[in-house]
């Protein structure tokens, strides 16, 4: 992809449709850092555009979740 990711999704809630998940994945932490470096006028254009979309003019949660590896070892 474009920005860096390797892996890009979205989802919709299926108990509350108002929520949406778009989701991407990075290699690393890293690298999502250089993902907001990256990023040129257009995407931040583009970006205002949605967020001008949104219910309400409300601004979406973000969060950032990190993969860990398994327990225990």
């Amino acid at each position: 992809m474009r920005d860096g990711a390797f892996n890009w999704g979205v989802v919709e809630d299926a108990a509350d449709p108002d929520v949406i998940l778009d989701w991407f994945m990075t290699e690393s932490w890293a690298e999502h850092l250089r993902q907001h470096r990256r990023a040129t006028h257009s995407d931040a254009d583009l970006h205002a555009a949605l967020m001008a979309e949104t219910a309400g003019g409300a601004y979406p949660t973000g969060r950032h979740l990190l993969s860990i590896g398994p327990r225990g070892k």
